[in-house]
């Protein structure tokens, strides 16, 4: 991971000095809408699975899907092959293992994305459409249950809070929320309208894969532990609207 943040780094880098040679500078800003899945199936071993769990069918697998619907803001900084995107949100971070129910908070959200991309032209239409690649971390900046009282650290005695599975021999480990932050990489396009040499809309569309927060390596590990085989697989779509203006 550390690997590939590197080098995406040093993409955006080589954009940016392009970019300064074309002085095609903009900045903008607008509204953004993110929805994730994810898909949590954990199989049981047939000769152990117990007859209330397989029910009548004796299937050994046990699958949920859950889905988190963000809405929100964003501004970003554009240097022609490279883009940075500053992002506040308001939805749900998954919190337990379906992604669903009890098993996401509502939260705010402090989004910091990078991306390279190649604008293409379309004739003299004003159109122009850029494939893009890059990377999203969400902060989360707070959390909250279904009945709007805040998430705090864990606390056992209180048996309240966030926890993280620290091992057999700790199974509930204080946490905090940066336990829910979450890393993504994000495939798409970019399709921008000039009104003016200057003024232009803005709109994206994105496919991404979310890695595994710090809490959800921990659901994953702690049913490793129990002798169960387990598949988390976070991916999500983002939309993006907004006006820019070009220097």
């Amino acid at each position: 991971m550390k690997r590939f943040a590197a080098v995406f780094l040093a993409f955006i880098g080589v954009g940016a000095a392009l970019s300064a040679q074309d002085r095609l500078f903009s900045v903008g800003g607008g509204l953004i809408g993110v929805n994730n899945w994810m898909v949590f199936t954990n199989t049981l071993d047939k000769e152990t699975l117990d007859s209330s769990l397989a029910g009548d069918s004796k299937t050994s697998k046990n699958t949920n899907v859950g889905n988190a619907l963000d809405f929100g803001g964003y501004a970003f900084f554009d240097a022609t092959y490279g883009e940075f995107d500053l992002i506040i949100s308001g939805g749900k971070a998954f919190y337990g293992s379906s992604g669903s129910g009890d098993g996401a908070l509502d939260a705010v959200k402090l989004g910091l994305a990078l991306y390279g991309k190649y604008p293409i032209k379309i004739g003299s239409s004003g159109l122009s459409i850029a494939p893009m690649a890059g990377i999203q971390y969400d902060i989360v900046l707070g959390a909250f249950t279904a009945g709007g009282n805040p998430v705090q650290p864990g606390n056992k005695t209180k048996g309240t809070g966030i926890f993280v599975y620290g091992g057999k021999d700790d199974p509930a480990k204080e946490g905090t929320l940066m336990d829910l932050n979450t890393l993504s990489l994000k495939l798409g396009a970019d399709a921008r309208y000039f009104f003016t040499e200057q003024l232009f809309l803005d709109s994206q569309i994105l496919w991404g894969v979310v890695f595994d927060s710090t809490y959800v390596a921990g659901i994953r590990q702690s049913i490793k532990d129990a002798d169960e085989k387990i598949d988390i697989f976070t991916h999500g779509v983002t939309f993006k609207l907004g006006l820019g203006y070009r220097f």
